[in-house]
């Protein structure tokens, strides 16, 4: 593990040494320049071209999800960061349970006013959603205890409403759980912000009550208008 560690280290730094030397590939600059995955892997923290905060996400999922019109909506979710910044512009409420002091205490300094963080021990993590006893329009499980928190969510989510799982592919027999429970499976596998791998976040639903912004599909990010 110390040996792969390594290994994608050093290829990261020379990756960031070399390529301003490499040829201009077009599909690379629309990976690094409208994409912005240059600047966020550099920086570690997910970003796009322009330093706005995205979901650890890969890209396919976040491209969709921000067509999407969550404005009238609630969200609940387990794990907090970018994606807390990035959704509390689009939504109108979202509750994130966070386990990381560290992450917690940086959370805490970004606050808006649709936004309710709360700090949770491991063994109280998943039965956050239960204090408020309300239902959620969305629910992201990106944090820790995922078995536990994808047993609680099905009862926490409004008719009609989305469970967002992200790094899906690393537990398949939890959607597997979803899916025997009556949930829909959308796996958007793909490339995403600051990694150098792929990975799937994914969509569960049974009914689907969301409009989106405007008509689709819209031009894509390095796309021909």
């Amino acid at each position: 593990m110390g040996n792969k560690s390594s290994l994608r280290k050093f290829f990261r730094n020379t990756y960031f040494k070399i390529t301003p030397f490499l040829p201009e590939n077009p599909l690379v600059n629309i990976f690094n320049k409208h994409f912005g995955h240059l600047r966020s892997a550099q920086l570690h923290k997910p970003m796009d071209a322009d330093g706005t905060e995205l979901p650890w996400f890969t890209y396919p999922a976040i491209e969709y999800l921000s067509q999407l019109d969550f404005s009238d909506k609630t969200f609940f979710e387990w794990g907090s960061g970018n994606s807390s910044v990035f959704f509390s512009k689009r939504v109108k409420s979202i509750t994130s349970i966070e386990a990381n002091e560290e992450w917690y205490s940086i959370g805490l300094t970004r606050l808006s006013s649709n936004q309710n963080l709360i700090l949770a021990a491991k063994d109280e993590y998943a039965n956050r959603i239960k204090v408020s006893d309300k239902k959620y329009d969305v629910i992201i499980i990106d944090g820790i205890v995922r078995e536990e928190c994808a047993a609680f969510a099905p009862a926490y989510l409004n008719e009609g409403g989305m469970i967002i799982y992200d790094n899906s592919e690393r537990d398949p027999l939890v959607c597997k759980s979803l899916r025997e429970r009556g949930f829909i499976q959308i796996d958007f596998h793909g490339v995403g912000p600051v990694n150098f791998y792929s990975w799937t976040t994914s969509l569960f639903f049974k009914d689907f009550n969301f409009k989106p912004k405007e008509n689709q599909p819209v031009v894509p990010r390095g796309g021909i208008k």
